[in-house]
């Protein structure tokens, strides 16, 4: 049982919540939610307005991947009666959808069902990094270079990523790795090329390869927000006060990066470049190198030789 309601909050902000009863006798969770989608080509609600989608990158008639959105929370109940009528579930969008494959009879079923809210294309738009939605000036032909991509498929290991790498090499792109990763491929594609694979339906999300594997600890603190906390913060968020354990093979305690504040030892250690390099990952200040400079660069560092944990006491008392 499903209880859907809004209610007025402050400044005459309306809110919708939700209740769910798996017993119809007690209730299992109630909460305030949002139905915007979270998408890299942006938030919107889609049963009110759908965002607006570059015509070259619509879905075409034979798309049969679709968002499906539920008035809760996604629960295996609504996967279960999916399923049960041909769609395969393939992927969770927040808030309240999974990407669904199916055919256009099990759509309009899926619709009709009590539970969901919304159904729409997943359009090739949905697919692409925010720089590979570049719409060419009058009368250019492309802005893009044929270049190198991850293409990112919905099935692990041996299913899909082999179709894929043949179809691209059919359409004489280059595979610079078939097996990438566990759902990726690496594709050297022109503009052309990149708009077709981003319509097949074995395709979850395409952006531009940028190099291969390298120690970019700068590049880290990057993307993964630390730079963004230290300036938002009216101090700045360096990990001050912060104490953590790093618990690894081996450290190097005399690293200058350490100097500031001298890692605690927690047992007893040895020297192992594993570990070197963990705890500077977190707790490395970047004297040496501000490029390596960690996620909490105030922030004392405790480290543990994982051997002392083999016998007793055990992991759990250890960290205790």
């Amino acid at each position: 049982m499903l209880l859907l309601w809004d209610e007025v909050q402050a400044a005459g902000r309306t809110a919708p919540f939700y209740a769910i009863s798996l017993d119809r006798k007690t209730v299992a969770r109630v909460c305030e939610t949002s139905y915007e989608l979270k998408l890299r080509h942006g938030n919107f609600d889609p049963a009110a307005l759908a965002g607006p989608v570059d015509g070259r990158l619509t879905a075409d008639a034979d798309c049969s991947l679709y968002l499906v959105q539920f008035v809760t929370q996604p629960l295996e109940v609504f996967r279960d009666e999916i399923e049960s009528l041909g769609g395969t579930i393939r992927s969770f969008v927040a808030n309240h959808a999974h990407i669904v494959e199916m055919t256009p009879a099990t759509r309009s079923a899926v619709e009709k069902l009590p539970y969901v809210r919304w159904v729409g294309p997943y359009h090739p738009a949905y697919r692409l990094e925010e720089a590979l939605r570049v719409t060419p000036a009058p009368g250019q032909k492309e802005v893009l270079p044929t270049q190198r991509y991850n293409i990112q498929v919905f099935e692990a290991g041996l299913g899909q990523k082999p179709v894929v790498a043949e179809r691209i090499r059919a359409l004489r792109g280059y595979v610079n790795r078939a097996d990438a990763g566990k759902f990726l491929i690496e594709a050297t594609l022109t503009p052309e090329q990149l708009w077709q694979v981003a319509r097949w339906n074995e395709v979850l999300f395409i952006d531009r390869w940028s190099n291969p594997a390298q120690p970019d600890m700068n590049i880290a603190r990057e993307y993964g927000g630390a730079n963004y906390i230290e300036m938002v913060f009216p101090t700045g968020y360096t990990g001050e006060g912060v104490r953590g354990e790093v618990y690894d093979t081996g450290f190097n305690l005399s690293h200058v990066d350490f100097e500031s504040r001298p890692l605690i030892i927690h047992g007893s250690s040895a020297t192992d470049s594993h570990g070197a390099s963990t705890s500077g990952i977190c707790f490395g200040d970047g004297t040496g190198n501000p490029d390596a400079r960690g996620l909490l660069p105030a922030g004392q560092g405790i480290v543990s030789y994982y051997a002392d944990t083999m016998g007793t006491p055990s992991r759990y008392d250890h960290t205790g």
